[in-house]
């Protein structure tokens, strides 16, 4: 298998796991279900490429993401929002490359998971003005956190 398809299933596999502790770790039961619920896609995401590539069964989540997951016990899960957060976006600037490249119609979806995160991080009462802020600050550094910029 090449290596950046292999790469595509971890990035979906370490998603779901992710998402996965940040719903088992939310309070909000509304917001939880929302992890809950991204982890599935991204399961689903990850189980669709493996089908393509004929693999016998999804790998395990990487040491990174354990050791994001890890980080987000000990300090609290905004960092790992975060990390998801530009992963989303990355992906979604990615799928709108290749559509362009390929001349397929951009039907808006592939920004749906940025929109959904930034929805938490805007009415999320845990989130903290700071928080939002520091937010802001890091993603204007990797390509902007404005409603125009491009995500997933």
């Amino acid at each position: 298998m090449k290596n950046s398809k292999k790469n595509n299933i971890q990035t979906e596999v370490d998603a779901s796991y992710l998402y996965k502790k940040l719903a088992e770790a939310e309070s909000d039961p509304t917001v939880a279900n929302v992890f809950r619920q991204m982890s599935e896609i991204e399961k689903g995401h990850a189980e669709a490429f493996l089908q393509k590539q004929d693999m016998p069964e999804l790998p395990p989540p990487s040491f990174r993401a354990k050791a994001l997951n890890k980080i987000g016990k000990i300090f609290g899960y905004d960092y790992v929002l975060g990390v998801l957060m530009d992963t989303e976006k990355s992906i979604s600037s990615a799928v709108i490359a290749a559509k362009n490249k390929n001349n397929m119609v951009i039907t808006g979806a592939e920004t749906t998971h940025v929109t959904i995160l930034r929805s938490l991080l805007e009415t999320e009462s845990k989130v903290t003005g700071g928080n939002v802020a520091k937010f802001e600050s890091r993603h204007r550094s990797v390509g902007g956190f404005t409603g125009s910029s491009v995500g997933r």
